[in-house]
């Protein structure tokens, strides 16, 4: 098992001739898990390293700083907690967005979207088929940011977090939309929805792809054909996203294709 030295000077010893000496020596690490603990330490910027001996950096996240980020990363992970609120629910959550080597932009949506996230759960706990979807959303995105499986382009990366920060902020505004509707509570089996009326709207799609909702359908074909060229996993995008943007665009060009139908013929006929 390798060995971790580090020089310890220690105080003068007197040796009972009347004369002191100085000791030097080296202290030697043998456990493997403490060798881990010295060698994070040692690769900590001065920086951290002074918030650590200050109190104010506990040493579980001083490891997880130098055992994870090199010293580049470090530093910017240093300016970002430095200048960013960041709660400590989430502190885990930015530096491994760091460790990624995530630009710092794209950093912040995660934070955004993480501080939105737990904002929308409590705006719509009450909502059965909303939790469903926010569960969804969120389990999806959190599984492809914590592996690593975000686009890395930017513009795609960008389109990527928009689209589950406009998600989010959907599912809100549709809680928001009738607070006296009343819904069981999630996870309550004691009662039925058919007994209170209609539930929530499905999100809407062209909140969800960025458009206006009075957009033209022209103006919804194109975005949706671009995010649809930017979410594709052959081209390194998100499955989940793609799938979600392709099922409500099929049905916006169905949508469009009978109301077509319609001004041709000047009536309904299916």
């Amino acid at each position: 098992m390798p060995l971790s030295h580090y020089e310890e000077e220690k105080s003068p010893v007197n040796h009972g001739d009347g004369c002191a000496s100085e000791n030097r020596g080296s202290v030697v690490v043998q456990e493997g898990y403490l060798i881990e603990i010295v060698n994070a330490l040692t690769n900590l910027i001065p920086g951290w390293t002074r918030k650590l001996q200050s109190g104010s950096l506990k040493l579980q996240a001083a490891v997880q700083i130098g055992s994870t980020l090199d010293r580049e990363r470090q530093e910017g992970f240093l300016e970002f907690v430095t200048d960013t609120n960041v709660p400590d629910l989430y502190w885990g959550k930015m530096l491994h967005a760091f460790a990624l080597g995530m630009p710092e932009w794209s950093i912040q949506l995660v934070l955004g979207i993480y501080k939105l996230a737990g904002n929308t759960k409590a705006a719509i706990v009450m909502y059965n088929d909303l939790m469903d979807q926010y569960e969804i959303l969120m389990r999806q995105f959190e599984y492809e940011f914590l592996e690593g499986e975000l686009p890395t382009e930017d513009d795609e990366l960008e389109l990527a977090l928009q689209t589950v920060e406009n998600g989010l902020r959907e599912l809100g505004r549709q809680a928001g939309h009738d607070k006296k509707r009343y819904n069981r509570s999630y996870g309550d089996s004691s009662s039925s929805s058919s007994d209170i009326g209609p539930g929530p709207r499905e999100a809407s799609f062209q909140t969800i792809i960025g458009v206006d909702e009075n957009a033209s359908w022209e103006e919804i074909r194109k975005q949706s054909r671009r995010l649809l060229k930017k979410l594709h996993p052959d081209r390194g995008g998100s499955a989940y996203l793609f799938h979600w943007v392709k099922k409500g665009y099929d049905a916006e060009i169905a949508k469009n294709s009978k109301l077509e139908a319609f001004d041709e013929k000047g009536e309904g006929r299916f």
